[in-house]
């Protein structure tokens, strides 16, 4: 990883941007002994290390049942630090500090990982709904999982599409209030609420106990911010010579498209990779007839990857439509 780290970044692409005066101060700085500063690295080390195996027998096992482990392994790591250079560069300036620090702190954390099949298809995602995932980002912790494929295009394709994710907008809140029933018994009510893009998902719980009750959560943006994720994972392949190996959420690309045709692309960037959606929003509902309309939009694209009923295509059909038809004044001018 550390190899690949120095084939992708380069200093010449960052040099501009250093800070001259604390390398300097960094260069000049007593270390007390070699061994406080190897105990110090030996921390970093362990505290970006993403662990996605129980023991190092379940992660050889999962080794030996994947062919060409190696291969695959460097082929996508290779294409998530390209992705990242790539996406860092072009829209540096939608990324606040946090995230800025998060994605630097990762690199060669080894949090992108290979699972073979049957390990992919019990522990993360069955195969028993519409559609086979081939790879997952877990919101909680940042693990990205490739499900095993001997179609490197689509490993690359994968790869990829769950980095773009990794790369935009992360944010985690959560908070707890307790309260006690007339007997006396604590009752919690947990709330967790994750940012991913323009997706929030948020789980509310109660807890009686120590055991957990009612728990549900409710996602907002979903499937339009997959679109998005998309979007943007078809252009960087096309940016390596590389043509997508498969179809995935075409319709949900299709509207992304037009939302960005629509509000422009430094406002969907600022909210996928930036988090303000509420710049996005207001843009969106700025330009269209109806009240609500971002709301309005999502709720049936929503509905419409859930259930594939054509009525609520049809409608966010109409709503877009509309929307290009009352504002192509405004987008030839932005163009001019």
């Amino acid at each position: 990883m550390e190899k690949m780290f120095n084939d992708v970044y380069s200093e010449k692409d960052n040099v501009k941007d250093t800070n001259w005066d604390k390398v300097e101060t960094l260069h000049n700085k007593k270390i007390e002994s070699l061994d406080e500063y190897a105990e110090k690295l030996d921390r970093i080390i362990e505290q970006k290390e993403y662990n996605h195996w129980n023991s190092v027998e379940d992660q050889e096992r999962n080794r030996k049942l994947i062919d060409n482990y190696d291969y695959k392994k460097r082929t996508a790591d290779k294409v998530s630090l390209y992705t990242q250079r790539s996406i860092l560069l072009e829209n540096r300036e939608c990324f606040d500090q946090d995230n800025l620090n998060r994605i630097w702190s990762e690199i060669g954390s080894n949090k992108l990982e290979i699972y073979n099949e049957n390990k992919f298809a019990q522990d993360l995602a069955n195969d028993s709904g519409k559609y086979k995932v081939v790879g997952l980002r877990d919101t909680r912790d940042g693990r990205i999982c490739v499900r095993d494929t001997d179609n490197i295009k689509r490993l690359s394709h994968t790869a990829t599409h769950e980095t773009m994710h990794d790369l935009s907008f992360q944010k985690k809140e959560s908070d707890s209030n307790i309260e006690s029933d007339e007997s006396g018994k604590s009752i919690i009510y947990n709330r967790e609420r994750f940012i991913s893009g323009i997706h929030l998902a948020e789980t509310k719980n109660i807890e009686i106990n120590g055991q957990i009750e009612a728990e549900k959560t409710e996602h907002t943006n979903r499937y339009l911010n997959e679109g998005f994720t998309e979007l943007y994972t078809i252009r960087e392949m096309q940016k390596r010579g590389e043509n997508p190996d498969f179809d995935s959420y075409s319709q949900e690309v299709g509207w992304a498209m037009q939302i960005e045709e629509a509000v422009g692309e430094e406002i969907v960037a600022d909210a996928y990779f930036g988090g303000n959606l509420e710049g996005l929003k207001d843009e969106f509902n700025k330009m269209s007839r109806i009240d609500d309309a971002w709301e309005f939009i999502n709720y049936h694209i929503d509905r419409y990857h859930t259930t594939n009923l054509v009525k609520h295509k049809n409608v966010v059909d109409v709503v877009l439509r509309e929307l290009e038809t009352d504002n192509a004044f405004v987008r030839v001018r932005r163009r001019v």
